[in-house]
């Protein structure tokens, strides 16, 4: 499949006539090792195209709890590839957990009143240890969204600090030399990360929530290109690891679901001292599940390292300025009436048969039809 696609870009045509193309101020919000990876391929193609790895008009900002992926940021490139790659140091944020900051949480619990609202206790009791995320989220949700809330005031300054810069006064005038034009005050929103491990399945939601309250001043679309397990069974040790990562995707969707569909009076969500008002409805405008395979093929060994530059150069034709890339633009527009819409989908029941869902737990479409209804507390990250 990889061979196939890159015959494509290559024969797609180049921009055949000066003019200047309409860009989307966009942040890249990068979660976790596939999100990096994903970001960094999409670098690399500016990179070739524009002899600059990051236009103008993007900003990219990488939240990891592995501290070995923050040193590196690699994907295999030359050092000095990787070098012209790499992403200054207010481009990361640092999400990793020490077990002494675990400690801290569970001997006063009264100080972190936000964190037990959702936290059971008795999950870090159980992990012991093991409570910490600093070579990853161990593929537990509560950990990584845990890692999220602990660090999210240097997450929160450094997105404002991305928000301000979007929003500069210069940014018209820097764009043109690339032969670029932006447009109005809106901000495109795109996160990559994978429903398979702890970190970005733990936090996405979070994430997702907290960027659209404080970009609330303008007009904000949010994509998500989200990686489902199948993407990584080649590297998945066991049968158990399977079934784990399988149970991290399932519990990420559902609670997706539940939030998106859920109707009265919802209390504020609250982290650190931030106030997030009726933290339910769908917070995403477009989600895409990438996997392995779908009908018509599966993706080249390694599975993962062929999603990541699928993803890459589907974002990277957001704004190339070539014929394809001007098409897949108008297309977005045409069908965006259409995934507006939210679809009442069929549900498998105990009996093996299925059931129309009620309206009260309505699944937007492109989440993938898993029913309604979240998991509380620590249960939804087992």
């Amino acid at each position: 499949m990889a061979n196939q696609y890159a015959q494509t870009l290559q024969s797609a045509p180049g921009a055949a006539e000066d003019r200047d193309y309409k860009a989307f101020r966009t942040l890249y919000l990068m979660l976790g090792g596939s999100g990096m990876k994903t970001g960094m391929r999409l670098r690399k193609r500016v990179l070739a195209a524009h002899g600059v790895a990051q236009l103008p008009f993007q900003e990219f900002l990488w939240l990891d709890t592995d501290r070995g992926d923050l040193r590196s940021q690699t994907i295999d490139d030359t050092r000095e590839m990787a070098n012209r790659l790499a992403l200054q140091s207010d481009d990361v944020v640092d999400l990793s957990l020490p077990f002494a900051r675990v400690q801290s949480f569970r001997s006063n619990p009264q100080q972190y009143p936000w964190l037990f609202s959702w936290l059971n206790p008795e999950l870090l009791d159980d992990l012991g240890h093991s409570a910490r995320a600093e070579a990853g989220a161990a593929q537990i949700r509560a950990l990584g969204r845990l890692a999220f809330e602990a660090n999210f005031q240097d997450f929160r300054q450094r997105l404002m600090r991305k928000y301000e810069r979007l929003l500069r006064p210069s940014l018209g005038q820097e764009c043109k030399p690339f032969g670029y034009e932006v447009d109005g005050q809106s901000i495109e929103v795109v996160l990559l990360c994978s429903l398979a491990g702890g970190t970005g399945s733990g936090c996405f939601l979070q994430a997702a929530r907290v960027v659209r309250a404080l970009m609330r001043e303008v007009s904000v679309h949010t994509t998500a290109y989200l990686f489902m397990p199948g993407v990584y069974r080649e590297v998945i040790e066991g049968p158990q690891m399977w079934e784990d990562v399988q149970a991290n995707a399932c519990a990420a969707l559902k609670e997706l679901n539940g939030l998106a569909s859920a109707q009265g009076n919802v209390p504020p969500l609250w982290i650190d001292d931030f106030r997030v008002e009726r933290p339910v409805g769908d917070p995403f405008n477009q989600i895409y599940l990438v996997d392995a395979r779908n009908e018509q093929m599966t993706l080249d060994t390694p599975r993962d390292q062929d999603a990541y530059g699928m993803v890459a150069d589907a974002l990277f034709f957001d704004f190339e300025q070539s014929a394809f890339g001007t098409a897949k633009r108008s297309h977005r527009c045409n069908v965006g009436p259409h995934l507006a819409n939210t679809t009442l989908l069929s549900v498998p029941v105990e009996d093996g048969t299925r059931r129309a869902e009620s309206p009260g737990e309505a699944s937007p479409f492109a989440t993938g039809g898993f029913g309604g209804g979240g998991f509380g507390g620590g249960g939804a990250f087992a």
